[in-house]
């Protein structure tokens, strides 16, 4: 294994095997390393050699500003990069015609990772139920405190949960294939925001697209601008919404019965507020406070 930063999201991760131009071998850089570990990256045990077919050039430019300013690995913690409310419009038209067992449309939506709410915000203006959790005690929207790799709210909380019709979600990109598997375990209706370089690495094309090959993978015909207000609106990342909506999962692998449908997905304007919202920007305020107040205790002790 090893550690890798990703230009496009600047987003640590490790992984067995990396070729995509935009990230970056760090893994000999103790300054990505405890990055890594403020994110909560757990470190594998063993640190392979240089795997990357690639030249590793030193950490200068984008990387290095990156560690210059450590505030900014903690104003995204968890990965946090709120999805544009036009990706998730985008994909509405898709979420109106999935359908329960029963051959009713769904209703229900989970959103494990909902930060600030503005991907579950769309889903709700157009009418589903959505259940919002997050792994960050303040998310900003919805229930935080929740690690929905090895929680459910009903387990946690006591929650009487309803069925879940289908789990809609922009998952951490260090963490995306363990969300993917972790959702299907809930429901076969499954649509997470992915880079579209997701299954040409870490040997996902061999595992995950085995064990659960999507039905749709919608390319989104523009680039989302994650972080518009601190970045600017010139984004790098290529991004894609695949969809499981059961029908592969009934055929065994290998065989031709299972197809993955590739299509581009155009642009769709949002027509509600596009924004955080000043709940939301409250809940994060509050958070923080609280993290200070913390902070300070622990010099004082």
């Amino acid at each position: 294994m090893r550690l890798y930063y990703d230009a496009d999201s600047e987003g640590l991760f490790w992984d067995e095997f990396n070729n995509d131009p935009f990230t970056q071998d760090v893994t000999d850089e103790p300054r990505f390393r405890a990055a890594a570990k403020a994110q909560g990256l757990i470190e594998p045990k063993n640190i392979s050699e240089v795997i990357s077919v690639y030249p590793n050039p030193p950490a200068t430019g984008v990387a290095n500003a990156i560690i210059s300013s450590y505030k900014k690995w903690e104003r995204k913690p968890a990965d946090l990069y709120p999805t544009p409310v036009d990706g998730t419009e985008s994909i509405i038209e898709v979420l109106k015609a999935m359908k329960r067992p029963d051959g009713t449309p769904i209703k229900t939506i989970w959103e494990p990772a909902c930060g600030d709410g503005r991907l579950a915000r769309v889903l709700e203006w157009h009418g589903f139920t959505v259940i919002s959790t997050d792994l960050r005690e303040y998310p900003g929207y919805g229930y935080g405190g929740l690690d929905f790799l090895t929680e459910t709210p009903g387990a946690k909380w006591g929650w009487d949960m309803p069925e879940i019709d289908a789990i809609v979600s922009n998952p951490p990109f260090s963490l995306a294939e363990e969300f993917i598997r972790r959702a299907l375990t809930f429901t076969p209706n499954v649509v997470m925001l992915l880079k579209q370089t997701f299954w040409n690495v870490g040997g996902r094309s061999k595992g995950l697209w085995v064990d659960h090959t999507p039905d749709l993978e919608l390319k989104l015909t523009w680039r989302l601008a994650f972080l518009k207000s601190e970045r600017g609106n010139s984004p790098l990342m290529d991004c894609m919404w695949n969809v499981w909506n059961g029908d592969n999962a009934k055929h065994q692998w290998p065989g031709s019965d299972r197809q993955c449908v590739t299509e581009p997905l155009p642009r769709k304007k949002y027509p509600g507020y596009g924004g955080i919202g000043v709940k939301p920007a409250l809940q994060v305020l509050e958070g923080e406070i609280d993290a200070l107040t913390k902070a300070l205790s622990g010099l004082l002790e």
